[in-house]
């Protein structure tokens, strides 16, 4: 674990709830502007969060393909989002996966839905998708769901952030602005032009 003056970026999903941004993993509604981690695990009480040995902190990740991913596993939940965390203090490094920190405040979220077909990145997955969809899921596409957005355009809001499509994000630099690293910015341009980032 380090301290950490400068802000680190990630990537995170939450579930909106009346406008409000609450957690997947824990029961935590996400305040306005600087949010303080605390232990929430049962067994431990950490003096301070991110603990050792612990789950605690605000989790974000390296990847919004992860997030998305995760996101994935859920497919009933209709007003999930895609956003970014600035994090700082205390920080512990999960490897290539992500990071747990001590402070983080919300910095931008995405209106893309985690099944809209360019998230799954090539077209063999889009195929499979609307294959999916039409049989198990019959699960419309969030245009059709007015709810969606407004509880979108709520959050952001209250958060005072962005509220954006990943492809505007992309074109216009807003993904270089909030500081994304330029791997993680070609490899969005690259999901979202129907390619397979190399690497991946």
């Amino acid at each position: 674990m380090s301290e950490r003056p400068e802000p680190a970026l990630g990537w995170r999903l939450w579930r909106v709830r009346g406008g409000v941004l609450r957690s997947w993993a824990v029961d935590y509604a996400w305040e306005v502007g600087e949010n303080r981690a605390s232990c929430f695990a049962p067994w431990r009480d950490c003096p301070s969060s991110p603990g050792r040995r612990c789950r605690c902190g605000f989790w974000a990740l390296y990847s919004p393909h992860d997030c998305l991913r995760r996101a994935r596993d859920d497919p009933n939940e209709r007003v999930s989002v895609l956003g970014l965390v600035r994090a700082w203090g205390e920080v512990a490094i999960h490897g290539q996966e992500g990071f747990r920190a001590e402070r983080a405040s919300v910095a931008c979220l995405f209106t893309d839905w985690p099944w809209d077909e360019p998230m799954l990145m090539d077209n063999r997955g889009a195929t499979w998708l609307r294959r999916f969809r039409r049989r198990f899921l019959q699960l419309a596409a969030p245009e059709t769901d007015p709810s969606r957005l407004s509880q979108l355009q709520a959050a952001a809001a209250r958060y005072a952030v962005p509220l954006v499509s990943l492809r505007h994000a992309v074109d216009y630099g807003l993904l270089q602005e909030l500081g994304t690293e330029p791997d993680t910015c070609r490899q969005v341009a690259a999901w979202l032009g129907g390619a397979k980032a190399s690497g991946d």
